[in-house]
């Protein structure tokens, strides 16, 4: 699964608003404890001066010593493959809501405390962080919270009732190489609407006190992890087909112990693979096949294709196929004289042109799908993929293993079935954007499913949408497990 939620170690929503009365500010309250945060702006409550406007703030802080430990250990993606969204979730609320309005996210400048205050109506309580203070003994250098203003991110609400969902990207990398330092985000409405003639009241989201454990605020790492393993739909190259559609990449797997382990003399460095012929049932045979110029290769002929590391244990290599003459091929991998592996037979077949429409519809199977899950494990699930309407012969019938469609573009998404809460939304993009994109290899479609991210004592449903001719089509199956 290519999408990890980090949640928010500490927050808080600050305020120069009037206490009742409209006497006194409450600059000094803190809402460290309570279990929504606020942004808002009033005008005109006790002066028509804009400069007495009432505004408050959010702060909140994610851990990026965690998520520095988890890129070390190769459990998100590389600085520049990864998009980080920050996820605040709107808190519903019977009064109404300001509509048509930016918010601007910066990132802190200084360290400051949560605080223990709960009192949201009355402003009665008295801790730090506050309006004017960042600990007890700190004060901002600026009212209102210390920020770098040279980085933001800014997200519109057109209704007022959207979640906050926004890009955050720029300002997470600078914290995780130390750029600059985590001190966390600071949340205002625009200065425009801060300093304005025009009263924002009042825009809340669930804090990281709330009992609602999947609205509480969340740092999102979302990227394609997919593998596109070519051993399933390998082609021979065609001229009705671009030559990056003519290109394989096939992948080798260094499961050591159960356990994906770097070959120790590749590391992460360069891996060759070749193409020896042979049949459907037996071991490679002759000399290894020249191949033409692309991918892997730079000289037409060479017999070496220069593959590369993935990611822990994992290489690929990618290269075109020329040759109709040879079926069944066997890639063995080596550096040198060295030899590492001989990949299982693959089948090359003629690059077909379509000329009827694909199918929408497929009948899907997740045939080890398992329920429930613990919270804390992680799983591997295969997509079983075939036609709606397909209709088996007697060998297909009499078959042990049923033969699956490899597809290319398969999303995924989960949902809870009580409330159709979306925990794991559809990522049809491209790149960071594609984070919910099913891999493939040899055996069919599969995904990574981590549990940490759900909520125990629910069932969730997971859907699929393919994609084919262009066209995003959800498919009716969906799957439902439990997580305890």
């Amino acid at each position: 699964m290519a999408i990890k939620k980090y949640r928010a170690v500490k927050d808080n929503t600050i305020t120069n608003a009037y206490k009742p009365g409209l006497n006194t500010r409450a600059t000094g309250s803190n809402m460290g404890a309570a279990d929504a945060l606020e942004v808002f702006t009033i005008y005109g409550q006790v002066t028509a001066s804009a400069g007495g406007n009432e505004k408050s703030r959010i702060l909140i802080k994610f851990n990026t010593d965690d998520i520095n430990t988890d890129r070390t250990a190769g459990a998100i993606g590389d600085s520049g493959s990864v998009k980080w969204i920050l996820n605040l979730t709107n808190a519903e609320t019977p009064y109404s809501v300001p509509s048509n309005f930016d918010l601007q996210i910066y990132p802190i400048e200084r360290g400051w405390d949560e605080g223990v205050g709960m009192d949201m109506d009355d402003y009665s309580d008295s801790d730090a962080s506050n309006w004017d203070k960042a600990t007890d003994t700190v004060n901002w250098t600026k009212a209102g919270g210390d920020f770098h203003e040279g980085h933001t991110a800014s997200y519109n609400f057109p209704t007022g009732t959207e979640n906050l969902e926004v890009d955050v990207s720029d300002i997470v990398e600078k914290w995780l190489d130390s750029t600059i330092i985590n001190y966390g985000f600071l949340i205002r409405m625009t200065a425009s609407i801060e300093t304005g003639t025009v009263t924002y009241f009042d825009k809340k989201f669930y804090a990281r006190t709330s009992q609602y454990e999947l609205k509480r605020p969340a740092l999102e790492a979302r990227w394609d992890d997919s593998l596109d393993d070519n051993s399933a739909n390998f082609v021979i190259s065609s001229s009705l087909a671009p030559a990056a559609d003519n290109l394989n990449t096939i992948y080798l797997y260094n499961y050591i112990r159960g356990e994906l382990k770097n070959i120790p003399d590749v590391s992460t460095g360069e891996i060759f693979v070749s193409i020896y012929s042979g049949s459907s049932d037996d071991e490679p045979t002759g000399d290894a096949i020249g191949m033409p110029t692309g991918g892997g290769i730079e000289t037409s002929g060479d017999t070496n294709v220069t593959g590369g590391w993935v990611g822990t244990g994992i290489y690929s290599a990618t290269f075109a196929y020329t040759s109709s003459a040879i079926k069944y091929i066997y890639p063995v991998w080596h550096t040198g004289s060295t030899e590492y592996y001989t990949g299982s037979v693959v089948t090359a077949s003629a690059l077909k042109q379509q000329y009827s429409q694909l199918s929408t519809t497929y009948y899907l199977a997740l045939s080890n799908l398992n329920s429930p899950y613990r919270k804390n494990e992680k799983t591997r699930l295969r997509l079983y993929i075939r036609p709606a309407n397909w209709s088996p012969n007697i060998y297909n019938v009499a078959s042990a293993t049923p033969q699956t469609l490899t597809k290319e573009l398969v999303y995924y998404q989960v949902k809870r079935t009580i409330d159709d809460y979306i925990v794991i939304h559809y990522g049809t993009g491209t790149g960071a954007d594609a984070w919910s994109k099913l891999s493939y290899d040899l055996s069919g479609n599969y995904f990574d499913l981590d549990f940490t991210s759900f909520a125990a004592d629910y069932q969730y449903e997971i859907s699929f949408i393919i994609k084919e001719s262009g066209q995003l089509r959800e498919q009716p199956d969906t799957f439902v497990f439990r997580v305890e």
